[in-house]
């Protein structure tokens, strides 16, 4: 995500293992990421496979400022 005077523009999005992108304006950037957690289905108890199979926020990284190159 871009975050700047004129709002929030998602830049790229992806499934994969890896997600490259060139930033080519002036901005805040940040990352956010989802997961579906299948892996903890057998931990969760009573919320179990349910609960396992919804897309969940996972992290919400610090921004990254990008500057105009002098």
């Amino acid at each position: 995500l871009r975050i700047n005077a004129a709002g929030v523009t998602e830049v790229a999005a992806g499934d994969g293992p890896t997600l490259a992108v060139d930033l080519d304006q002036v901005g805040a950037y940040r990352v956010e990421l989802s997961m579906v957690p299948h892996h903890l289905a057998p931990y969760l108890g009573r919320l179990g496979p349910d609960y396992a199979q919804q897309t969940l926020p996972w992290i919400y990284a610090s921004p990254i400022y990008v500057l105009p190159v002098r």
